[in-house]
């Protein structure tokens, strides 16, 4: 019996495990496009065909998705603005990509990714058919759960970090006594985290959400065991997770880490 092909499926992939786990779940039926030196090698053990580009050849990124006519794409991974800053001076390629953003904002950069691979025929579309089983859903994760004043910091570091997240600054805030800490922009969740390490010293309450109108194509927030250890580096107490927006990789270490650190991690 005639059995019909799978479509195959592309990734642009940035840093970090999100990548890889996607590509093990789409069980090689993924053509990959990455930047060396960010893009995790472990791709090429799951993965019909890998590409990687030099980080000045990111604006040809779309050219070898529509080469190999592949129609629709994911965008996952890290994608660390710093390195805009960093080469600017130096590559070519990031210059064509900014002049043509409306702003610096990670919404334009995506927007912008979006309309150049519509003009090629390419799609990019959610990954959460792969990924959907990751999704925070538990109300409480960990053995411990937050004190009432916890509770307390959670519902004020919820508001704060909806309004960084609505306004495209980051989507992680922390706080400690209804305060704010440190909040996420450019440096990531990580260095945000050990940030309010130094200003804030122990017990801080970390809330980590998606946009208030995610579109789950884009940025989705992930949380995974480096950010857990972090987390216990510099002795915070609670890390409050928005269910059913944020993916969890890598739960049981994650929730073995904050077991033996005794850091409560909750749904919200």
């Amino acid at each position: 019996m005639y059995k019909k092909r799978e479509e195959v499926i592309g990734l642009l992939a940035g840093g970090g495990d999100l990548p890889v786990v996607f590509a093990s779940n789409a069980k090689k039926n993924v053509i990959v496009v990455g930047v060396k030196g960010i893009t995790s090698e472990k791709l090429k053990e799951n993965a019909k065909k890998v590409y990687f580009l030099n980080l000045n050849e990111f604006d040809k990124c779309l050219d070898f998705f529509q080469r190999e006519k592949v129609h629709k794409i994911v965008l996952l991974g890290k994608f660390n603005k710093d390195l805009l800053f960093r080469h600017l001076n130096v590559f070519n390629s990031f210059k064509k990509i900014l002049s043509k953003l409306e702003n610096g904002q990670d919404l334009s950069f995506f927007k912008l990714i979006d309309r150049e691979a519509k003009n090629r025929g390419i799609q990019i579309t959610e990954p959460l058919s792969y990924l959907s089983h990751l999704l925070v859903k538990e109300k409480r994760l960990t053995k411990t759960f937050p004190t009432k004043k916890e509770l307390e910091d959670i519902k004020f570091g919820w508001k704060i970090a909806k309004e960084l997240a609505n306004l495209d600054i980051g989507q992680t805030v922390v706080v400690k006594n209804s305060t704010v800490i440190a909040v996420e922009a450019i440096e990531g969740t990580d260095e945000t985290i050990l940030r309010a390490g130094r200003l804030g010293g122990e017990g801080n309450v970390v809330v980590k959400v998606a946009r208030p109108f995610q579109d789950m194509r884009f940025d989705i927030p992930v949380v995974g065991p480096t950010t857990l250890m972090n987390m216990a580096k510099v002795k915070c107490r609670v890390l409050a997770i928005e269910k059913e927006k944020v993916i969890l990789l890598h739960k049981p270490e994650v929730v073995r880490i904050a077991n033996e650190s005794k850091i409560s991690i909750v749904g919200i």
